[in-house]
């Protein structure tokens, strides 16, 4: 889901949103084993969608016509915003906890809701936030990694489904 015409930061910004509001209408509606496991899949969504970004990133920065180079910064500055996108919704419930904003903050961090990052009281675990933060952070620095290196995910797992259909010809010639 990465947007090329649009800016690094609204591109993120939009990945966010959507997964958020997919989340927040299938996983809330659910309870008990469902949640967690619908939370899971749209957790993996929301990674896949992260380290897709960040390899398109890294894949354009280590072509020879790039005039952009590869370097730590990028995969730090991608991870730091989409870090953000956990974080500062969690501040700005601490600094004003009104209704509202518990909605929102809701919505927003839909994606993680199955973890409970917001307990049913308004109470911040910030041990989850943290682990979310740490594994967006590696999913975003492995993503940019790839890219840069050339590794395609889906090309090992193609390999890894799919192998020659062996036929007569094939046979004798081994």
């Amino acid at each position: 889901m990465v947007e090329k015409r649009q800016h690094p930061l609204l591109a993120l910004l939009f990945n966010h949103l959507v997964y958020a509001i997919f989340s927040f209408l299938i996983v809330t509606s659910m309870s008990g084993k469902w949640q967690i496991f619908f939370g899971m899949f749209f957790l993996i969504l929301y990674l896949s969608g992260i380290y897709s970004y960040a390899h398109k990133a890294g894949w354009g920065h280590q072509k020879s016509y790039s005039v952009v180079k590869p370097h730590i910064k990028f995969p730090l500055a991608y991870a730091l915003i989409a870090v953000c996108y956990v974080i500062v919704p969690l501040l700005l419930w601490l600094v004003l906890p009104y209704g509202t904003v518990y909605l929102l903050v809701l919505l927003w961090e839909a994606p993680f809701y199955f973890a409970h990052i917001i307990y049913h009281d308004g109470v911040v675990n910030f041990i989850a936030a943290g682990g979310f933060s740490a594994l967006i952070t590696v999913v975003t620095a492995l993503g940019y990694l790839a890219g840069v290196k050339g590794f395609h995910l889906m090309a090992l797992v193609h390999k890894l489904l799919y192998r020659p259909v062996e036929t007569e010809e094939t046979k004798k010639e081994q």
